[in-house]
């Protein structure tokens, strides 16, 4: 993946993002309920085996755990709408939503990465969360690879 500051990305790129985000959305509508990606993305696995998260209807899951994992989801949608030819033209505005989805990744991995759960309490007031380590270990790859320069 090209760093936050390169000046081009390739379609190359965000499919190794799209594959590190997450499956298939599947959004909900009045004419089909919410459904829980199938268990084909490692993160979204990690997340969904949870024990803290209702399978059946993840609405009623712990609401850091449900609040992160549709949080990726909307990552990986707003990924999968980027226009690859405008961003390899370095149009303002698809470069802005590419900027936009690294953004939500480094904030995804921060919020799984953080042992103590007070990142997701500080952004929703509930109880502290550990989302475990196979999760952990599964949003490292949405970590920034120029972090370090940051």
């Amino acid at each position: 993946m090209p760093s936050a500051t390169s000046a081009t990305s390739t379609a190359a790129d965000i499919a190794d993002l799209d594959g590190k985000l997450g499956a298939l959305i599947l959004y909900p509508t009045p004419s089909r309920p919410l459904h829980v990606s199938p268990p084909t993305d490692p993160l979204t696995s990690a997340l969904e085996a949870h024990p803290a998260m209702n399978r059946t209807n993840p609405v009623d899951s712990n609401k850091s755990l449900f609040f992160t994992w549709d949080f990726i989801q909307r990552t990986r949608h707003n990924l999968n709408k980027i226009d690859v030819a405008k961003l390899d033209a370095d149009d303002p505005a698809a470069r802005e939503e590419y900027m936009d989805v690294i953004g939500r990744s480094s904030l995804s991995n921060m919020i799984i990465s953080d042992t103590s759960g007070e990142t997701m309490t500080k952004m929703t007031g509930e109880p502290p969360l550990d989302f475990g380590p196979d999760a952990r270990a599964k949003a490292a790859a949405l970590k920034p690879e120029d972090s370090a320069a940051a």
